[in-house]
């Protein structure tokens, strides 16, 4: 059950309320994914789909890119910037309080709080009665200190947002776990993996039918399974270099790839329905099982439109790809933090979308590998409790992915080089 009204003060505002139902926090704990029926509707709906349709207009060199290079039709990084349907999803629906909840954060009313601050004061007077007993002599403030963080609830950020649109023919991408390049984050422990160890809203604005595909796959379980991490090596940079073969399970791992395949659900979803998973659930695009013959540049394929919200703990920490040490392309290239990746030719022939590698969130707010994701305060905004007015209104680099003609130029000449790649 859901409460689409929102609280707000000058600095802040929280967002709508949505109460999971006990069996639904067991499904997710367990299967590492929730189905929401109707987790938009109404006007937030319609907006957000006018807004989908709206960005769905391409430039010709993006579609003839899209015939060469792209997995999808589009792709668009930070729209909630741009527009104000996208940032009432990412902030004032009721997805940050869902994704709390799943996160273990959430407490569905204010008893609940008032029971888990009960617990907090009796672990804490148990921690002193054991220092009386031992003799152990605390100062005062520290005690204070310690009581008040204790009390204090987690917060949660935006780690990356998505706009995606697959099409007939489109590649989308195979068995999956979001590598570090759309998900910036330092691993959690296969052996110690919690719910909170981040979470993936997936909200369809398209009408899909699993016979006809077209839509997410995913696999259930699959983010605590034994041989998850083995997976993940198959599809992860390469010895020589290079970049993250992501979308590459079935190529690299038929083995890998069947076992997904038999562990495979897809599902019937209206616009506004969404699946939520585990950051380590495997999932791929759902392609069509019929592909329809069009001509021309895309004119007339199908086109099923989706959001994807990726959130963090503020106190998960981040990875920032190290472009030197990592590949030997960026040596040869003399590239750095912040360059085009088409500089990097034969280096980067296959995807146009690691333009966007390195998040400029990092480079402005001069953040390194295990930095807390909060260090990069706008750039990675606030969702819950409450978001920060200063973070949504403060200007920021956008990370957007632009096919210009000469950039298209370019990727078809690093595609036909014949330039041997030192190993």
């Amino acid at each position: 059950t859901s409460t689409s009204t929102s609280t707000s003060t000058s600095t802040s505002t929280s967002p709508s309320s949505f109460q999971l139902s006990p069996e639904q926090l067991a499904n997710y704990k367990r299967d590492g994914y929730v189905i929401i029926k109707g987790l938009l509707r109404g006007k937030e709906l319609k907006d957000a789909i006018r807004t989908a349709k709206q960005l769905n207009r391409i430039s010709l060199p993006q579609r003839l890119y899209n015939i060469f290079f792209s997995g999808y039709r589009k792709l668009s990084f930070q729209t909630w910037r741009k527009y104000k349907s996208m940032e009432y999803i990412v902030f004032d629906s009721a997805v940050p309080s869902i994704v709390a909840q799943l996160m273990g954060y959430g407490c569905a009313n204010k008893d609940k709080d008032k029971v888990k601050d009960k617990d907090m004061d009796k672990e804490l007077n148990k921690d002193e009665e054991e220092e009386e007993a031992l003799q152990v002599k605390v100062p005062s403030e520290f005690k204070k200190e310690s009581k008040s963080k204790s009390k204090s609830h987690p917060s949660i950020r935006l780690i990356k947002d998505a706009f995606l649109v697959y099409q007939d023919q489109g590649k989308g991408c195979g068995w999956h776990v979001d590598d570090k390049f759309f998900w910036p984050c330092e691993d959690s422990p296969l052996s110690k993996h919690k719910t909170d160890a981040g979470v993936n809203v997936w909200i369809t604005l398209s009408p899909l039918k699993a016979s006809e595909g077209g839509g997410l796959a995913i696999a259930p379980t699959s983010h605590s399974i034994h041989w998850r991490e083995d997976a993940r090596a198959v599809i992860a940079v390469p010895p020589q270099g290079g970049v993250p073969q992501t979308c590459a399970m079935e190529q690299l791992s038929p083995e890998y790839h069947e076992k997904f395949e038999r562990m495979k659900r897809t599902f019937d979803m209206e616009p506004g329905d969404a699946i939520i998973h585990d950051r380590y659930v495997f999932h791929r695009t759902d392609q069509f099982k019929k592909e329809k013959r069009t001509f021309g540049f895309g004119f007339m394929k199908r086109s099923k439109l989706r959001i994807s919200l990726r959130y963090m703990p503020s106190k998960a920490t981040v990875f920032v790809f190290d472009a030197g040490v990592q590949d030997v392309g960026f040596v040869e290239k003399n590239m750095k933090t912040g360059d085009a990746v088409e500089k990097g030719g034969e280096y980067f022939p296959a995807s146009l979308a690691y333009a966007v590698a390195s998040d400029q969130g990092f480079a402005e707010k001069g953040m390194k590998t295990g930095d807390a994701v909060e260090k990069g305060g706008e750039y990675f905004p606030q969702v819950w409790p409450t978001s920060l007015k200063k973070e949504r209104e403060v200007k920021v680099k956008e990370e957007e992915i632009r096919a210009t003609w000469a950039r298209l130029i370019s990727f078809v000449k690093a595609k036909t080089n014949k330039k041997r790649i030192p190993a």
